[in-house]
Parts: structure tokens; sequence; C-alpha cells
């Protein structure tokens, strides 16, 4: 019996009610059904409750939300190398696959094996705090620092495998993957890549200069970022794929590389990413 993993968005009725929806069909078609712990409380099915954890006995991998639920769902079952199908009720869409309404015929054709397996390339993060590691992080879309609300600019030294590219006064530093290169770092003005270029960009947020550009660096060399003293005490923090990670503090270093996993997305044959690019643009919804 194949066992099919449900992920919704929890603050959404409408993600909860597709996937009770996926429950019964997933009954119908004699299929076990399991959610996270957290999404079994909120549907009253703990008799479903299953630890992300032991989500490698999981065949394939149903998200119910946008892309945001997307990236949480890749963060917690891209190491188990379980294979993920995104249902979008969201407005952008660019990881998500299918709509809601494609539910029945999507898990089928899936199931059957007629969708193609697109492997997405993930960084890693090692934050390190006086010489020890304080935190590591994986993400499929990017890695940013960022100041905080009531902030001044931050100041980052920034290096490339072993040569400095440059100290930059901003509001941030975005440290994106190919597939992230769609989300923040667009919006901060940087490339597009398409997903089987193998990169980690790098892009400032609102440069307190003109000549600060994104860099597109080779995926077998790590980024190293310092975060340098501001003079002030003004908050900065690391996030991961939209998700507060960790608050730093001056001399903190992040070193970003490669990930060794990767995010497994199923796609419907004849998937083109350069269309669903100039569909979602044409929209002018990032």
């Amino acid at each position: 019996m194949a066992t099919v993993g449900l992920y919704p968005l929890l603050d959404r009725r409408e993600a909860l009610e597709w996937a009770a929806r996926a429950i019964q069909l997933a009954d119908t078609m004699q299929l076990r059904s399991v959610l996270p712990p957290e999404a079994s409380v909120a549907m009253s099915r703990p008799d479903l409750a299953l630890e992300m954890a032991s989500w490698r006995q999981v065949d394939l991998a149903l998200t119910f939300g946008g892309d945001g639920t997307l990236l949480q769902a890749a963060t917690q079952v891209a190491a188990l190398g379980v294979p993920l199908l995104g249902f979008n009720l969201g407005r952008v869409g660019f990881l998500t696959e299918l709509e809601g309404h494609d539910l029945e015929t999507g898990l089928a054709e899936a199931l059957a094996g007629r969708y193609l397996i697109e492997e997405r390339m993930m960084v890693e993060g090692s934050l390190v705090r006086a010489g020890q590691e304080v935190g590591r992080h994986v993400a499929l879309n990017d890695l940013v620092i960022t100041k905080g609300p009531f902030a001044r600019l931050v100041r980052l030294q920034v290096a490339v495998g072993e040569s400095v590219l440059g100290t930059y006064s901003a509001d941030g530093l975005i440290l994106a993957t190919p597939t992230g290169s769609t989300a923040y770092a667009l919006s901060a003005g940087g490339p597009v890549l398409t997903p089987e270029v193998a990169a980690i960009l790098v892009t400032p947020i609102c440069p307190h200069t003109l000549s600060s550009r994104s860099v597109v660096v080779p995926p077998d060399v790590t980024v190293s970022v310092e975060l340098l003293p501001a003079g002030d005490r003004s908050e900065t923090f690391l996030t991961v794929d939209g998700q507060l990670g960790e608050r730093l503090e001056a001399g903190d270093r992040l070193t970003v590389r490669r990930s060794a996993i990767c995010t497994r997305l199923l796609r419907r044959p004849g998937y083109d990413f350069l269309d669903v690019l100039r569909r979602k643009l044409s929209e002018g919804v990032l």
C-alpha cells in the first residue's frame, strides 16, 4: 500500500479542506494517508499523525497552500528523498504544479509514474559565532541577512572562496539558489536563473551605493558573509526560506555552500519553466 503525506497550510481553511478531500480520495484509492502532528490536530485526525522525521516511508507528499507551504515541506522532507507535488491555493505558484481542482487526476497520474522528477539545488548555511557553530540551515529558496524593522544599514563583508567580493552597506543580503532567483532576489533586482543552472546568487538589498550589483558564483565554492560592527545596537536577523532562523551579532560569520541534498519536485510532462516565468511576470505578481 502506497503512503501519501499531506502537508496543508494550517492557518488557511481552504488548505485544510483540500487536505480532507485528499484523505477521502486516498481512502477510495486504498492508499495510506499521514499528516504532520500539527495538521492532524487542526483536522481532528490524530490517527493520521506521523512525525516529519519518519516521513521516509512516505511515497509522495502533497502540499496545499502556495510556494511558501511547499518550501516549508521541502526543508523537512528533502533529506528523506520524498518527492513533492504542490497544489497552489495562493497567488504566485512558481513551485506548485497544480490547482486544487486537479487533485484526483494529479494524484492518480503521479502514483502511476506519469510525472517527471525535477531535482532542485539547495544551499546550506553554517553560522559561526566566536569560533563555534551555533546554527546550520538548509534552504530551497534563500538565506537572507536583513536588518530589523528599526535598524540602520548593516555592514557585511562578503568573500567568495578565498577572494573578498566587497563590503556592503545595505538593508541586507540575499544568498539564493536558482529556485530562489524568482523570489526575494528578483524583487531586489537580481537576475532570474533557470532551475538547471547550478549556482549561488549573491544579491544586496537596497545597497548604499550604485556600484553594488548581484553576482552569480559557481556552486562548488563557498560564500562567506561576516557581520561587521555597525556602531549601534541595531538588530540583524538571518531568515531561511522566509522563516526566522537566527538573531545575529557583530562578528558572526555565515558560510554558504551547495547542499548535498536536493528537493525533488514532481512535474507534468511538458512542464516549461520559461513558459511559467513568462505567464507569472506578465501577471505582475511576485
